[in-house]
């Protein structure tokens, strides 16, 4: 279901997507409408051209890679669903407050960190502890 958003007119001075074709800029403003309110949408290409670009040729997919490779959108995998993240969705949007929540998932990042190797250092007091006979 599209929805209204506000599109800002300095989108058009973004030099970087101004370096892609003319459909695939139509598409991504598109996408903002498609979007929820986290700026999330279903991954599925014919069903977005269809919404988006109905009567112009083109793939979606490979519209969709360009915008992905450029930076504006991510795509990936989560619990089972192929979902787009449109990048800077939050920082340009302020959805409705009675827009419902987001039922897509959100990208999950690793929850796996190198953890620094610590010095416990020694048993002995260090100096300026209360428990150190130093003054």
């Amino acid at each position: 279901m599209a929805r209204s958003r506000n599109i800002k007119p300095s989108i058009m001075d973004n030099e970087d997507l101004a370096a892609l074709p003319a459909l695939t800029r139509l598409l991504f403003i598109y996408m903002w409408m498609l979007a929820d309110r986290e700026g999330r949408l279903e991954d599925r290409p014919s069903r977005i051209k269809k919404q988006a670009l109905g009567y112009d040729d083109g793939s979606a997919d490979e519209m969709l890679n360009e915008l992905a490779k450029a930076g504006f959108i991510e795509r990936y995998e989560s619990q089972g669903a192929k979902v787009i993240q449109i990048l800077a969705f939050n920082k340009h949007q302020t959805p409705h407050i009675r827009e419902s929540a987001s039922e897509l998932p959100c990208k999950v990042s690793s929850t796996t960190k190198a953890v620094p190797s610590t010095n416990l250092g020694s048993a002995e007091p260090s100096p300026g502890s209360p428990d150190s006979p130093f003054p």
